[in-house]
Formats: C-alpha cells, sequence, structure tokens
C-alpha cells in the first residue's frame, strides 16, 4: 500500500467572512475542495491546489495560509479581480445554533468575486493519484474523466443546488451520472433531487450516481455511505455525537476529508476501510466544529478597518441600503417578462395547443392553488372552441361520474401536488384520456400526455406564478402581438393611503373572473390585504349596504365599461371611496382580455410593492403557517 500520496484539489479559493449574530466579523479562507485538501494535510499527504484567487488581500491571504499547510500552489492562478467571498452568520437563539451562508455583501450589496467557476484542463495531471472536485461543471468532468482513465481516485462533493435547479429530470438525471470513487451530496442537495426525480430510497440515487460510493449528509440524522455489496446494495450510517458545537460550517467537507483518509489506509481491504470510517471522521468533524472556520481556523492576520466605517473593503463602497427596487424581489422577477414566456420547451409549443385542440367528449380541468387560473382558462379555451368542459378543484371530481367523462386535464407547476396525485388515481382504471400540463420534465405511465414548458426560470411564490400561469395560458392563444408589455410597464398608479393590511374591494364581471380570482390570490397570499370581491350586477342586490358604511381602503374595477350601469356604479362607488382603480376593458376577444389582465396586474402588483418599500413575493412564513402550507392531507 502507498503511504505517500499525492492528492489534488480543484475549485476557487475563497474567504469566509464570518459574523456572529451579525456582528464581531471575522475570516477565514475557504471553498469546499480546498477545506477537504486542508483537513488531509495532517495525514503529511503531497497537497496541490488547482484553480484561482484574486490578486487582492483576500488573495494575499489564501496563499500565505495554503503556505503555512505547505500545500503546493505551482497550479494556483493569481488573477486580476476579487477573490470569491462567502459571507456567514452564525446565530444563536435559545442556545440553538443556525449557520446562514450568502453571497451578497451585507455592506455594499454585491457580489465579490469571479464570474465563472471554469478551470483550466491542461493541467499536468500524472503525479495525482487523487483529485477532490467542488462541482460537476463541464471542464472539472473532462479534468476528472482524464484522472479515472488512469486509475486515479477521484472525488466530487455536491453541497449547492446552483444551476441544477434549471435542468429538467432527465438532464438531471444524464448530469449526476458520476462513475467516480466517491460523490458527497448535502442534505439540501439530496432533497432536491430527490423531490426533482420523484425518487424515494438512496439506493435508486446510487444507481442514477453510478460512483463507488455515495455519501449523503444530513445534520440531523446524521450520514450514510451507499456502495454495493455483490449483489446487494447497502447504506452505512454514522450519526455521532459531538458536544460543545460552535460553527457547524465545514463538518461536510471535514466528513469527506476523514472518508477519504480511511478509505487510502485501507484501499484494497473495505472491510478495514469501514471499521476505520466512523473514527476518522469523528475525529475530523470534531475538529472543525468545536471552534470557528470552515477548517476549525481562524486567520490572525489583522486586516485594518475589516467592515469598520461601514465601508466594504473588496470593493471599498459605502454601506449601502436597501433601496426599493432591490427591497422589491418582483422587479427581478417581472424582469424580460416577454422572454420568460417564450422561452420555453419546444415539444409544448408543438403539441400543448394540438393536443387540446384534439380532445373531443366531455373534459374536467383540475386546478389548485395558482393553477386555478391556468384550469380555469384552459376550460375558457375548450368553451370558446364549442367543446365541452368543466373546471373543478381537486376535491370536486368526486361529485363526477368519471365514466362518462372522455378527458381529465390536471394542472401543477410541479406535477407532484399531492390533491393532483389523489385526482389522478381515482381516473386509473377508467376509459379516459389523462393529460397533465407541468413545468416538470417527468415520466409517468399514468398520463397519455404530459405537456412540460419545462420553463429554466426559477420558480416564484404561488401568488405570482409567472410561469405557472402566464406560459400555459399564452400558448392557447400564441399571438405574439399579445408580448409587447411597454405601456403595462409605464402605468404609475397613484396610490393614496396605501398600506399593509388594507381592506380592498374588488368588482368584476363574468368574463373576468379569472382575473379577479387572480388579483384576489396575489393580494391575500402576499399579505397586503383583505378582499372583498364583486359581481357587479350582484353587487346591486344589497352588497352596496357594507361597502356604505365601511368604505374599504382600495376599490379595484376590472373590465370596465361605460355602460349606463357601470357608470353609475362607478359613481355610487366614488361616493364612499377616492382610492379606485379602474381597468378599462382590454380587448374584444374574451380570451385576450383575460391574459392580457393577468399581465397587467404582474405590473400593478409591482408597483404596490415599490409604493409600500415592502417585498410582495416574501410574505415571511411563521413555522405555524408552514404547517399549514404543506399540509399533504387527503380530500378522501
Amino acid at each position: 500500500m502507498k503511504k505517500n500520496y499525492n492528492i489534488g484539489a480543484f475549485g476557487d479559493g475563497v474567504m469566509d467572512i464570518i459574523s456572529i449574530n451579525k456582528e464581531r466579523y471575522n475570516y477565514t479562507s475557504g471553498g469546499t475542495a480546498f477545506n477537504v485538501l486542508k483537513n488531509l494535510t495532517t495525514y503529511n499527504y503531497n497537497c496541490f491546489v488547482y484553480g484561482r484567487v484574486g490578486n487582492d488581500v483576500f488573495g494575499e491571504i489564501i496563499l500565505k495560509r495554503l503556505n503555512q499547510l505547505k500545500i503546493n500552489i505551482d497550479n494556483l492562478l493569481i488573477k486580476r479581480g476579487k477573490t470569491n467571498l462567502i459571507f456567514v452568520n452564525i446565530s444563536y437563539d435559545n442556545s440553538k445554533l443556525e449557520t446562514k451562508e450568502t453571497t451578497t455583501c451585507p455592506l455594499c450589496l454585491k457580489k465579490h468575486g469571479f464570474d465563472s467557476k471554469e478551470i483550466r484542463t491542461d493541467y499536468q495531471l500524472n503525479q495525482l493519484d487523487c483529485a477532490i472536485f467542488d462541482n460537476i461543471s463541464e471542464n472539472r468532468i473532462k479534468v476528472a474523466n482524464q484522472l479515472k482513465d488512469n486509475k486515479k481516485i477521484v472525488v466530487f462533493d455536491l453541497g449547492y443546488i446552483g444551476k441544477l435547479k434549471f435542468l429538467t429530470s432527465l438532464e438531471l438525471k444524464s448530469s449526476l451520472y458520476l462513475p467516480y470513487t466517491f460523490v458527497q451530496i448535502n442534505g439540501k442537495v439530496v432533497k432536491f433531487i430527490m423531490n426533482k426525480l420523484s425518487l424515494t430510497a438512496l439506493e435508486e440515487l446510487y444507481k442514477i450516481i453510478g460512483s463507488k460510493y455515495l455519501i449523503t449528509t444530513n445534520e440531523s440524522e446524521g450520514t450514510y455511505i451507499t456502495y454495493q455489496n455483490h449483489e446487494t446494495i447497502k447504506n452505512k450510517h454514522i450519526n455521532f455525537k459531538i458536544s460543545n458545537v460552535k460553527d457547524t460550517c465545514g463538518a461536510g467537507d471535514a466528513f469527506l476529508a476523514g472518508t477519504i483518509a480511511a478509505y487510502l489506509k485501507n484501499i484494497e481491504n473495505e472491510t478495514k476501510f469501514f471499521n476505520d470510517l466512523e473514527r476518522y471522521t469523528k475525529e475530523k468533524v470534531e475538529a472543525v466544529i468545536t471552534t470557528f472556520g470552515g477548517t476549525g481556523y481562524l486567520q490572525k492576520e489583522i486586516i485594518n478597518n475589516l467592515f469598520d466605517d461601514d465601508r466594504c473593503l473588496s470593493c471599498g463602497d459605502l454601506k449601502k441600503e436597501k433601496t426599493k427596487k432591490e427591497l422589491n424581489l418582483l422587479n427581478k422577477e417581472i424582469k424580460d417578462l416577454e422572454i420568460k414566456i417564450k422561452e420555453v420547451n419546444a415539444d409544448f409549443k408543438k403539441d400543448y395547443k394540438k393536443v387540446i385542440d384534439s380532445l373531443e367528449g366531455e373534459t374536467l380541468v383540475v386546478g389548485t392553488g395558482a393553477s386555478y387560473i391556468t384550469a380555469s382558462f384552459i376550460t375558457k379555451y375548450l368553451k370558446k372552441n364549442h367543446k365541452q368542459a368543466q373546471f373543478i378543484y381537486p376535491r370536486d371530481i368526486l361529485n363526477y361520474d368519471l365514466d362518462k367523462i372522455r378527458n381529465l386535464i390536471l394542472c401543477s407547476y410541479s406535477g407532484k401536488t399531492n390533491d393532483i396525485k389523489q385526482a389522478l388515481e381515482l381516473a386509473t382504471g377508467k376509459d379516459l384520456k389523462t393529460i397533465l400540463i407541468t413545468n416538470n420534465q417527468m415520466e409517468d405511465s399514468n398520463y397519455n400526455h404530459i405537456l412540460s414548458y419545462h420553463s429554466k426560470f426559477p420558480k416564484n411564490m404561488g401568488f405570482i406564478s409567472i410561469i405557472g400561469i402566464l406560459i400555459p395560458c399564452y400558448y392557447l392563444i400564441n399571438d405574439e402581438k399579445l408580448l409587447n408589455f411597454d405601456w403595462f410597464k409605464n402605468i404609475d398608479y397613484q396610490f393614496s393611503n396605501l398600506k399593509k393590511g388594507m381592506l380592498i374591494d374588488v368588482f368584476y364581471d363574468y368574463e373576468v373572473l379569472i382575473n379577479a380570482k387572480d388579483i384576489e390570490s396575489k393580494m391575500i397570499e402576499s399579505g397586503l390585504g383583505r378582499v372583498s370581491c364583486h359581481e357587479k350586477k350582484d353587487f346591486s342586490h344589497g352588497r352596496f349596504i357594507t361597502y356604505r358604511d365601511y368604505p374599504s381602503d382600495l376599490t379595484i374595477i376590472l373590465n370596465y365599461e361605460k355602460t349606463t350601469y357601470q357608470k353609475k356604479l362607478l359613481k355610487y362607488l366614488q361616493n364612499y371611496n377616492k382610492n379606485i382603480i379602474i381597468f378599462d376593458k382590454l380587448s374584444s376577444d374574451e380570451l385576450e382580455n383575460n391574459f392580457l389582465n393577468l399581465i397587467k396586474f404582474m405590473y400593478l402588483f409591482k408597483n404596490m410593492g415599490e409604493h409600500l418599500n415592502l417585498d410582495l413575493s416574501s410574505p415571511g412564513y411563521t413555522d405555524a403557517d408552514i404547517f399549514l402550507y404543506k399540509n399533504t392531507a387527503k380530500f378522501l
């Protein structure tokens, strides 16, 4: 057995800026691959780094620390620019430890570091016995394959979801094929992958990854190492207890270092490897998490004015207060809205309308939450084209004789909404066509068609639903003239006495019921206020008493036309409320009118957030709220 292994780490140097309860800043050199390597220096291996640091004060400190640890830096590029910074806040609340990381500086509100994490592929790699990689970018995979072809030990540590969230299920499965020695994935990433690929067991994930050993870490449940023993896939569980924990950052890196060391000691004997594994990993993890810093080390150097005088040391900018634009994330969500609608799966553009148009016989269209709008729009489209169609909530399926239904359309952004899955179960075995409209590019033999629009853009809060509502609605109309939103962008609503917690009255007529439900959802779920919706004609049957005696803070009138009744209604409302927003009818075509109102409400909502200086996309759920939000009780 070889004793003096050559081990390389591929990644960029990072400086972790650490604060305790957002005070008392310290710092330490970090970076996933670098941290694993630093932990391995205690075993007297020959260690090499491959990557970059900036030519700034943080880059100098990283180089100094690597030299102290006798890590070879011949292949480390000192690149013009800023070193990557990670900001870590450790908080203690009633003895509960919580660690949060961000790449955004709390002072200047910028991200500091290189635009790309790509690495060179022309390194001389012959001397390496083992290599550690911190992400699965194309260049890293290329280098890893060179090493694998030369029978080297290759290790991947996946600690961030990052760009994985933009992949389809098929793309994700393909990118996760990592047939190397070790692949370690942390708990959050594991949960994301399992949900995205509809996996229920680590054994399934192990088959997709294809590595010799799969390590999955979870702070509360411990760590599992999944491996194949003859024909059987096994899970080894390690869950040691450590007291006096101060900082959990770097625990996974330390565990991986201990695992590599135990493996290198017993490379020809798997039984001895597993026997040594818990002792080696506990020793490394305990040394890191009972002190501060990703490797249990804080820099000794003093950086003058580190975040003193409210000035960012990296870029020199003064402390910046969050502006309305930065605070209101809806600006970011709605930016390039036309592009977000256009950039969908090519198969969806080709097949979606064709499948809907081909339906014969009675159709039930099912949706819940924000998908209610989608399902209602599809129903209206079918009726416009002289098809029998009915919108229902998932639980309402119990009231229908499914033997008389020919088609069942289920709308769900994730494709896995619990109510939708239950509705599908009720339809299983029936002689009807089942269609799923979803963002998830998934496989399920229970559906005749899965129409996935598969947007590459991240999911919004349900009540915003830029992707989940607008895309499936637009592609039933598919008229590019509707995607010119300049007029909506430039509307500056003149609000008076706008406040959070308002009473809001919305007036609609039947053809814009979809839009009334949409605006009600946005107002209520964002916490902006309580909403009462009134069908205009129905309002004349006594509902005016409450409006007259208890006027609301804001009145919204949808689909206003200057008919005799609507002019009288407007005059009446103005007697009791001066804060009225009027939405004129935007198109004589009912579906186009509905779609344009959906767009207009996005900009109204954004405008309200800016006016109030509130981030309406982040309601601030409590633990009790989350319990209700994630409730999966069956409706049967």
